[in-house]
């Protein structure tokens, strides 16, 4: 699908999140989402430009664009041209900081913020050949989209031979923070890329780290490998639109957790935004010890849609609790929170959206489950709760 939607797909995907599922309500909507929020992890385009082919250019390449006018305003290809533009003129923090400033006013900007960063990120990545100088030019922003961008075009650059190494700079730095997080969720994309979208090689190229940089680096591989496919509407090796857990069901035990978390993005597409069909998938996922993952993962689902969508941290956390509410049973509820709150957490969207979650939940059970996990999310990515 291209990423310049057209009007009807784009009513489309609002009313599958707005009207069908429900979940947003009255809640004040930031514009039109330009990618109808089908990213994955709030980005990569669903035109495949992040694809396994390693391209990340605008229409291919990194050039100035002009500024977008008329109708091009909501062409979200167009609107990274600009910042791209703007990155070669004035440096990559200046972009940054301007589309930080833009999209609080701009629901186009909003909607593609994250496939914005993950650009401007690959392009400084690609320039630079080195992931501590890269960061130390980027931001978080969206979700750590730049990171990962970074990341992925580091490891291309390095190739098949040397690419293990890319993260170990920022992991001495500070072992097990965010960004050491970012790094390793990147390296899955890379490896993917590298591995010319061989999944089972890919995890073989994580499995060569820690066990805590593999397991995020694993999320990264599952994330670029549906990234890659949503531009094969008839599916890949690795994807299958009749379906759709594959490859979950068929991997060694060790990967299953991290592949139906990120499996729900392609559930979600293909279904419009629709979250009823993902709960009954998970519910019939073959795998019974995974299910809670596939869970977590429709919560992850559900923050990035909020960010896409809406403004007031107040109206994502109501968005996101409602499309939990939606689970078939309490286990599958609470087990959207649980990856809604991580989620929040790891992409530092802002610790009012986690309470505002916790605080609107109706049992004190789920309450307190809820504060738990945010708690323990804290301590993992940040070192203290």
């Amino acid at each position: 699908m291209p990423v310049l939607l057209a009007a009807a797909v784009v009513g489309a995907v609002v009313g599958a999140v707005v009207g069908a599922a429900g979940v947003l309500g009255g809640a004040r909507v930031a514009g039109t989402p330009p990618l109808g929020g089908h990213g994955v992890d709030g980005g990569h385009g669903v035109d495949g430009g992040h694809g396994v082919d390693g391209g990340h250019g605008v229409d291919g390449g990194h050039g100035p664009a002009a500024a977008c006018t008329g109708a091009a305003v909501l062409d979200p290809v167009c609107r990274m041209g600009e910042y791209t533009a703007l990155a070669q003129q004035a440096g990559v923090g200046l972009a940054l900081a301007r589309l930080d400033a833009d999209r609080r006013t701009d629901g186009v900007l909003r909607g593609a913020c994250h496939e914005i960063v993950h650009h401007l990120g690959y392009a400084e990545g690609e320039r630079l050949g080195a992931v501590a100088p890269a960061y130390a030019r980027g931001s978080a922003l969206c979700s750590g989209g730049y990171y990962h961008g970074a990341t992925e075009a580091v490891m291309v650059r390095a190739g098949p031979t040397t690419a293990d190494g890319v993260c170990d700079e920022v992991a001495a730095a500070s072992p097990r923070s965010l960004p050491h997080l970012w790094c390793a969720h990147g390296m899955g994309h890379g490896y993917l890329v590298l591995s010319g979208g061989d999944v089972l090689a890919a995890l073989a190229g994580c499995d060569r780290h820690t066990a805590w940089e593999a397991d995020h680096c694993h999320g990264g591989v599952f994330m670029e490998n549906v990234a890659a496919g949503l531009s094969a509407p008839g599916g890949t090796a690795w994807l299958r639109p009749g379906d759709l857990l594959h490859p979950c069901p068929a991997l060694p035990e060790r990967y299953k957790d991290r592949c139906y978390d990120k499996q729900t993005a392609y559930a979600f597409y293909l279904h419009d935004g629709d979250p009823g069909p993902v709960f009954a998938l998970c519910a019939a996922a073959p795998d019974v010890a995974h299910r809670p993952a596939c869970h977590r993962g429709i919560g992850d689902r559900a923050v990035v849609r909020s960010e896409k969508l809406l403004i007031t941290e107040q109206d994502k956390a109501d968005a996101v609790a409602a499309l939990c509410a939606l689970g078939p049973d309490p286990a599958a509820r609470a087990e959207c929170v649980d990856g809604a709150v991580a989620t929040i957490v790891r992409h530092g969207i802002g610790d009012s959206v986690a309470d505002h979650l916790c605080a609107g939940l109706a049992g004190s059970a789920d309450r307190e489950r809820c504060a738990a996990e945010r708690s323990a999310r804290i301590a993992e990515y940040r070192g203290s709760p």
